[in-house]
């Protein structure tokens, strides 16, 4: 389930200029709707082992994690 405050912080970093990736093991039509609704531009889904996407996801933009902020739900 999804609360609209996420949805807005998310919005607000990515008017700031921050880029926004999503790390989950799951996978939900719910899901991807989301993600296209926010407009997240990295998405890594449906794939338990996130290092392997964190890893793709420094690749693809140069990030280093030093660079980054995680929030988890669990």
């Amino acid at each position: 389930q999804y609360h609209v405050q996420d949805g807005y912080g998310i919005k607000l970093l990515q008017k700031s200029g921050f880029p926004v990736a999503i790390f989950s093991g799951g996978d939900s039509e719910d899901l991807r709707e989301r993600i296209k609704v926010l407009g997240i531009d990295h998405a890594y889904i449906g794939n338990e082992n996130k290092l392997i996407a964190l890893e793709d996801f420094k690749k693809k933009t140069g990030f280093k994690e030093s660079e980054m902020a995680f929030i988890g739900d669990e």
